[in-house]
């Protein structure tokens, strides 16, 4: 994994001048996709991801727990890292909407019956984002990144939104009560660089919403789970006036807030339907700091149990059951990749419990939320778990945004 070489039974699968030259390409543009942040000593990692995750099994297990599915698991880690770097290089030649599938694609079988069948994402839009999720020095990759976005066809900008609103949606969410003790300026000027993120999330899927009604097409389900998603944390930002890190996309938010008032009623109506319960999982009250965690967590969680819940991130951004891979349209497109996207603690265990067999969200929620909080040296610098499941949480912020969104300011 260091040397990015493979050998065995067949002919040595040789990657590192892959590797090096997409990792290179990357960085230059501000990212480091294969190495972590280390907040304590303010540098990236030494080791790469999968190393440090190899390491770590080696540290807390005995090699007899090294078994082919957990080495397969291991490995597939590892690949999981190398397709990131590969979404990197969607704009780098030829057609990024094509690129974008073929990594889809290379996911799917990556994640197919013969490795270890892990579930990581779903779409090559999600993988892009995780790969991005974690502390950059270098502020002015985001902007960047997210012109290049702007740039693909209608319906991978759909799969961007859905991805990103429901991300930062949950990051913001579980920031704002934690780190910034609902101090909406304090989280405001932390998270400068990821309002312009959360303004194209949720103007793009305005504008989704526009389209499909005036197609009138029923299903908007998965738009409308990515609108409220996106808008919990800060729906002043986009009903109001637009706060300082907007200030440079007036057009993009002027046209947010002109088709939200239009359609307000309609909206607010339909948002009614995804009132969080405790019956049924609802994204709204899934909170995690950071995504590339709840990966680690998740991966960490399958090396343990090989029972455990076994579904892509993307299935924590809607409440569909059951959970449809590959990101299934609910429009009348289909067919392509890029077809239209439209389509803690014990008692966490215990609940989750109910729902292993089902694969269910709302078990592999409550998983994380366990694992999160299961030792000292896992919670965040404020002593709170980084990944939180709470219907009550949830529900405070849907009422919180619908009182807002209703007043319209």
């Amino acid at each position: 994994m260091r040397a990015h070489v493979f050998r065995g039974r067949f002919a040595p699968l040789v990657l590192d001048g892959l590797v090096r030259d997409f990792d290179l390409r990357t960085r230059e543009e501000g990212f480091h996709v294969l190495h972590s942040w280390n907040h304590l000593e303010h540098h990236f990692t030494r080791e790469n991801t999968p190393v440090l995750m190899l390491d770590r099994f080696a540290k807390e297990w005995s090699a007899a727990r090294a078994t082919p599915r957990v080495q397969a698991l291991l490995l597939d880690h590892y690949f999981f890292y190398v397709l990131a770097l590969m979404v990197m290089r969607a704009w780098d030649e030829g057609d990024p909407n094509r690129n974008l599938d073929r990594v889809t694609g290379l996911l799917r079988h990556l994640q197919g019956p013969h490795g270890s069948g892990h579930q990581f994402v779903a779409r090559a839009e999600t993988l892009l984002l995780m790969a991005i999720s974690h502390f950059h020095p270098d502020e002015s990759a985001y902007p960047r990144l997210l012109e290049r976005i702007r740039t693909l066809d209608r319906a991978h900008r759909v799969h961007f939104a859905l991805a990103e609103a429901a991300i930062l949606g949950s990051h913001l969410r579980w920031g704002f009560a934690v780190l910034y003790r609902r101090d909406l300026g304090r989280m405001r000027t932390d998270n400068v660089g990821d309002y312009p993120w959360l303004l194209f999330s949720v103007a793009t899927l305005m504008k989704e919403y526009v389209r499909l009604r005036e197609e009138g097409a029923e299903r908007r389900t998965r738009i409308l789970e990515g609108l409220i998603d996106g808008l919990t944390p800060d729906p002043w930002a986009f009903t109001g006036a637009p706060p300082e890190a907007l200030l440079r996309y007036e057009e993009e938010h002027s046209g947010f807030r002109e088709a939200f008032a239009e359609h307000r009623d309609d909206l607010l109506e339909e948002f009614a339907r995804l009132r969080p319960d405790r019956e049924a999982y609802s994204p709204l009250s899934y909170h995690c700091n950071f995504p590339h965690n709840a990966i680690m967590a998740k991966v960490s969680i399958q090396l343990a149990d090989e029972n455990a819940p076994n579904l892509p991130m993307d299935a924590m951004f809607t409440r569909a059951e059951p959970w449809r891979p590959g990101g299934a349209p609910e429009t009348a497109a289909a067919g392509a990749e890029g077809s239209d996207p439209v389509a803690g603690g014990d008692a966490s265990r215990a609940r989750a419990a109910e729902f292993v067999s089902a694969d269910h969200p709302e078990a592999l929620a409550r998983y994380l939320m366990a694992y999160s909080g299961a030792s000292p040296e896992r919670l965040g610098r404020r002593g709170a778990r980084l990944i939180i499941y709470d219907p009550n949480v949830g529900l405070r912020y849907y009422r919180m945004a619908l009182q807002a969104l209703r007043s319209g300011s």
